[in-house]
C-alpha cells in the first residue's frame, strides 16, 4: 500500500503541499442538484435554480481541469509519468 502512495508524495514533497490522503472525500451524489424540487410544469425559479446549481457545477468541472493538467504537469516534471509537459 505505501507503494501506490509514494508518487503523490514525491510530487506533494516537490510542491511543498502536505500529503494527506484522509483529506480526500468525494462525495457520490450532488444533494445542491438532486435536492432541488422541480414541479410539472416547471417553475421559473426552479429552472434558475438548476441553472445556477448547474453553473456553479461548470465551474468546478474547469477548475477541477486546471488542476489535473497542473498535476500532470508536475508529475512529468518530476518524471513520474512520461510526456510533454
Amino acid at each position: 500500500m505505501a507503494e501506490s502512495r509514494a508518487p503523490a508524495q514525491a510530487i506533494s514533497k516537490k510542491l511543498r503541499v502536505p500529503f494527506e490522503e484522509e483529506n480526500i472525500s468525494l462525495p457520490n451524489h450532488i444533494p445542491e442538484i438532486g435536492g432541488l424540487t422541480i414541479s410539472n410544469p416547471p417553475t421559473q425559479a426552479e429552472v434558475q435554480a438548476l441553472r445556477d446549481r448547474c453553473e456553479e457545477l461548470a465551474d468546478d468541472v474547469r477548475a477541477l481541469a486546471t488542476l489535473v493538467h497542473a498535476l500532470r504537469g508536475a508529475l512529468v516534471a518530476v518524471g513520474v509519468v512520461k510526456g510533454g509537459a
